[in-house]
């Protein structure tokens, strides 16, 4: 089921490399639910899923890294869903957490004169 979930995200989505490999996240919610015993992904609920997610905000996982999962998470249910592997997606309609913004860096003086001072 993952193999065929990657070979999607690779062949029909045409995600790259790295993109792909935030997707492997799903082997550990699979082991996750492994864990809990839920063998059949059709017994997967939303109270499992927000289980794992809590899991790794006590690993301390940040809130950017908790959004990615739950990204991750959401587009394989989704994609179970469109392979009829699924009835329904427990992920359906999930809000991402809200993540923190920040101002991007900018450059001292001395870098934009340096700038200003290359050729054209």
């Amino acid at each position: 089921m993952l193999d065929q979930f990657l070979h999607y995200l690779t062949v029909e989505k045409g995600l790259s490399d790295n993109t792909i490999e935030a997707y492997i996240t799903m082997w550990a919610v699979l082991d996750h639910l492994r864990s809990k015993e839920i063998q059949d992904i059709s017994r997967v609920d939303r109270v499992n899923l927000r289980a794992f997610l809590t899991g790794l905000r006590r690993q301390g996982l940040s809130t950017r890294s908790i959004a990615r999962n739950q990204a991750a998470i959401r587009t394989f249910f989704r994609f179970l869903l469109l392979e009829g592997i699924l009835e329904s997606d427990p992920a359906e309609d999930w809000e991402s957490p809200k993540t923190d913004k920040h101002l991007p860096d900018i450059l001292t003086l001395r870098e934009v004169e340096v700038l200003l001072e290359q050729p054209t």
